[in-house]
């Protein structure tokens, strides 16, 4: 990529979707692991700060209230990171192809 606007567009762009493709990931298996997001309160000290941090982004509390791990942020970067690849790899493009000329053989009957 380039410099300039157009790069900056495509490079926004491709940050949005893969946001947007690792969220879609993630909220259903926050629904079907009933992981529980939400603060769960302020931080007594200081000190903790780093630590309750680090906890929280790979433990979440769940409906009962217990400590479990955060399977949803697991399967939402790395899906993520699976589907960019694809994409980028360019198999999509060979299946969308595919897709589209299905029921269309005018190429073949030489017309």
């Amino acid at each position: 990529m380039g410099e300039g606007w157009g790069s900056f567009g495509e490079r926004y762009a491709s940050h949005l979707g893969q946001y947007a493709i690792q969220r879609s990931i993630m909220f259903p298996v926050q629904a079907i692991d009933h992981e529980d997001t939400r603060y769960s309160g302020p931080i007594v000290k200081a000190t903790r700060a780093p630590r309750d941090a680090f906890l929280h982004t790979v433990w979440r509390h769940d409906d009962e209230g217990g400590m479990m791990p955060a399977y949803s942020e697991f399967f939402g970067d790395y899906g993520a990171a699976v589907v960019r690849g694809v994409v980028a790899s360019g198999i999509s493009d060979g299946i969308v192809d595919i897709h589209c000329g299905v029921g269309h053989d005018s190429d073949r009957r030489g017309d």
